[in-house]
């Protein structure tokens, strides 16, 4: 019997794995100017919510991630 594909992928250290829906067209746009950079996907998508997470902050002040470990299941 042959051994079954597996499609598991190494995250690196320090990173996480998501998934998520968006607008096709803002994906397509995501897309598009990864390509015509030479950027992959991911490394658009990192600058997008870098952009954000600066915006927000700049508005609201520091986010405070430390209520998560706060967290009891």
């Amino acid at each position: 019997m042959a051994k079954a594909k597996t499609n598991q992928r190494t995250i690196p250290e320090g990173k996480t794995s998501y998934s998520g829906n968006m607008d096709t067209t803002t994906f397509d746009k995501l897309k598009t100017i990864a390509m015509a950079h030479g950027k992959t996907q991911s490394e658009v998508y990192q600058m997008a919510f870098d952009k954000f997470i600066e915006l927000y902050e700049k508005k609201n002040g520091p986010i405070d991630t430390r209520w998560r470990k706060d967290i009891k299941l």
